[in-house]
């Protein structure tokens, strides 16, 4: 026999991870609306998602890369590894795009975190562009 205790509401939880996928949802489309980058507007090469605060996947949405939310994530660590949870405050953000440090693929790409607050998720972006000076 199971304990019901421990399972959660079915409807509720779905509600959640609605509420949670439209946040991410949302975030890429504005990232998306707000660049000057060709890359990012045209092509959609860019992703975003939600983590808690320990840094682990909560939300992405589905047209967020693969490639994009390692590096989000390796960004993630090396930033609770640098800064204890409690010195971050909301406002902060966090940008980077070291590919041995924080996990990125490559020189081009930056990730960038930000706190919601001190007890909210994390959001999490990244996003590829051309390098100044590069050919279009």
């Amino acid at each position: 026999m199971t304990d019901r205790r421990n399972v959660p509401d079915p409807i509720a939880l779905e509600v959640l991870h609605n509420a949670l996928l439209s946040i991410t949802e949302e975030a890429y489309v504005a990232l998306m609306k707000s660049a000057y980058s060709t890359n990012i507007k045209e092509r959609h090469d860019h992703s975003v998602m939600l983590t808690d605060p320990a840094g682990r996947l909560v939300a992405q949405p589905g047209q967020s890369l693969p490639v994009h939310l390692s590096s989000m994530l390796g960004l993630i660590e090396a930033v609770l590894k640098k800064y204890p949870t409690a010195a971050i405050e909301e406002g902060d953000i966090f940008v980077g795009n070291d590919p041995f440090v924080a996990g990125g693929t490559r020189c081009s790409s930056m990730a960038a975190s930000s706190p919601g607050s001190a007890t909210s998720p994390t959001t999490p972006t990244s996003a590829a562009w051309r390098p100044a000076g590069s050919p279009a």
